[in-house]
């Protein structure tokens, strides 16, 4: 069964590094199932597995909270130069990146779970993951 967020933050949090790196390889050890059986003790094996533990941690820390606000300078500038009207459904790979509600910058949807968008969106932010914000997609009218 994959490992809660609750426990791997309680495992996260535990003082004592020595306890803290057993507590999370045992829980991690749930990702050994993304391992072919015959490599399944193979460096490249425990980093897949580090790999995705880690980034189950880093979504248990940072999906739902909300972050402080930050100046961003590529802040949206109130109109669009050389559009035009066009209807719902037209552009179903075009998102528009949210943050804490507000606009943030657009992107592109490139795959199931993931959305291309430029650097500069993200100038201003102290960003020490790259799975650090939480995209929500949703069908809109326009």
């Amino acid at each position: 069964m994959e490992p809660t967020c609750e426990d791997l933050l309680t495992a996260e949090s535990e003082a004592d590094p020595v306890e803290r790196s057993w507590s999370l390889s045992r829980l991690c050890g749930f990702y050994q199932r993304f391992c072919s059986e015959v490599n399944s003790t193979s460096q490249a094996c425990i980093k897949a597995m580090a790999g995705h533990c880690h980034l189950k941690l880093q979504e248990c820390i940072t999906c739902g909270r909300t972050i402080p606000p930050v100046i961003n300078s590529t802040g949206p500038k109130g109109r669009i130069v050389g559009g035009s009207v066009t209807s719902p459904g037209s552009w179903p790979w075009l998102v528009n990146i949210r943050l804490n509600g507000e606009l943030m910058c657009g992107g592109v949807l490139i795959g199931d779970a993931w959305v291309l968008t430029a650097a500069h969106c993200f100038n201003g932010y102290e960003i020490h993951s790259p799975f650090f914000f939480c995209i929500q997609i949703e069908l809109l009218d326009h």
